[in-house]
């Protein structure tokens, strides 16, 4: 932390995509600009909408709790995972960090199935289609999003959704700038959600197009 700090003191310009991340790093006398994610000024206009009774749910960066969603899925079929994390292409792939994490997963996955007879198959939290993911997110009834893209996604897409608790800030300062709330919760509070109640009501829905406008570039 104090490594990452001294790093930033030296940088020239800052950027951050909420104003939480601003306020702390103030705190520590740095100033920054907050630039809302780039991802926003996509409008994904060429997905196919086909609404969905579907209640989505994207994998966390907790692997405890992925695995939690992955329990819910196969015990209800009215719930469908989709994952926001792309497998590493190759060997030749930059991300090494990464890339060793998935044939790690793939290792254990192997050993674990064969010799206990357990399934914990990591990789299938990877993206196989971009577009067939895009798609079941538009189309959904509701996201439960357990990644900040997921949020995004669903902010531009205009769905409804809410968001399982992550390793930082980023989702609720995102989520305060718009000036939006009750859209935050646990992992157990998602089996009995009033679907009708977590709908996208219109002042939201004005407050988040009004964000967009101001976030593209």
């Amino acid at each position: 932390k104090v490594k990452s700090l001294l790093s930033l003191k030296n940088c020239d310009k800052i950027f951050v995509r909420e104003s939480i991340s601003q306020k702390y790093l103030r705190n520590y006398k740095i100033k920054s600009k907050v630039v809302p994610d780039l991802m926003f000024n996509k409008n994904f206009k060429n997905i196919s909408k086909r609404r969905s009774n579907r209640i989505v749910l994207t994998d966390s960066v907790f692997d405890e709790t992925t695995n939690k969603i992955i329990k819910i899925i196969k015990q209800n079929k009215k719930y469908l995972f989709c994952p926001l994390i792309k497998k590493p292409d190759n060997f030749l792939n930059k991300n090494n960090k990464r890339l060793f994490r998935y044939y790690l997963s793939r290792i254990k996955y192997i050993t674990l199935y064969f010799l206990f007879n357990i399934n914990v198959n990591k990789t299938n939290y990877y993206i196989n289609n971009d577009k067939k993911s895009l798609e079941i997110l538009k189309n959904s009834s509701l996201n439960i999003c357990g990644r900040f893209h997921a949020v995004v996604l669903s902010l531009i897409m205009l769905r409804p959704f809410v968001v399982l608790e992550s390793n930082t800030h980023k989702v609720q300062g995102l989520l305060k700038d718009i000036n939006i709330n009750r859209r935050l919760k646990k992992i157990n509070q998602i089996i009995n959600l009033d679907i009708n109640n977590l709908k996208l009501k219109q002042k939201e829905i004005k407050k988040i197009i009004k964000y967009k406008k101001k976030a593209k570039i």
